[in-house]
């Protein structure tokens, strides 16, 4: 299963923020949450996001 890892957070004005963690694959959800903090969310993606996250990660 391909997954994003997706922290949530507000800034000082109030304004929620989304910060990518982390992305991969994994055999369940349950199991990669157990490697985040609370405030991380993990979301299942689709095989084309994850090549598009990889890429954009491989320009940086």
């Amino acid at each position: 299963m391909n997954y994003k890892a997706v922290e949530v957070y507000f800034d000082d004005k109030g304004t929620r923020r989304e910060h990518l963690c982390a992305f991969g694959f994994c055999d369940t959800l349950e199991d990669q949450k157990r490697r985040f903090m609370p405030d991380v969310q993990l979301f299942e993606i689709s095989d084309a996001e994850l090549e598009s996250l990889k890429t954009a990660y491989e320009k940086e």
